[in-house]
């Protein structure tokens, strides 16, 4: 048995660990079957206690299942929801945060590690955007995403293949 990671269920002996069935973790329902190693761990369970107290030791050293919310909450967690919903925001307040003018010039593309990456339709307005109104609208995107955004990265248009 592998000690290199946790016990999924904080069992400090590893024994449910030693059962849960992850070698086909990425199949679910129907498809999900014990790999050849985890049906000899089973069997050898089953010879060792008898069929009736075997399977309640199987089922005794599985992990136990995890709630939904908590599932859900980790997924969202791993994709940046935090980062699409400011995004987002982003988005919809972007001729305010910038004026009308920039606006139809300049769109949001995309965040991602506190970088807002900002498609520009011109080189000229990719030239005066870069040298004289980034740090004025790197300050309003701080102040309106509470300092999430760390920077703004200007790129000319079809960089994001829209």
């Amino acid at each position: 048995m592998s000690t290199d990671r946790e016990p999924a269920s904080g069992d400090p002996s590893g024994r449910a660990d030693w059962m849960n069935r992850a070698a086909n973790h990425r199949k679910t329902h129907l498809w999900r079957r014990p790999s050849l190693a985890e049906r000899r761990r089973e069997r050898l369970l089953l010879e060792w206690y008898g069929e009736a107290r075997g399977l309640r030791e199987i089922e005794a050293l599985r992990s136990q299942p995890r709630p939904l919310a908590g599932v859900v909450d980790e997924v969202l967690r791993g994709i940046g929801l935090q980062d699409i919903e400011l995004f987002d925001r982003v988005c919809r307040e972007w001729a305010d945060l910038v004026g009308a003018d920039i606006a139809r010039q300049a769109v949001p593309v995309s965040f991602h590690g506190g970088v807002l990456a900002v498609e520009v339709r011109s080189a000229s307005w990719l030239y005066v955007l870069n040298n004289e109104h980034r740090d004025e609208i790197r300050g309003r995107l701080q102040r309106f995403a509470e300092g999430r955004v760390r920077d703004v990265r200007f790129v000319p248009m079809g960089r994001y293949g829209r």
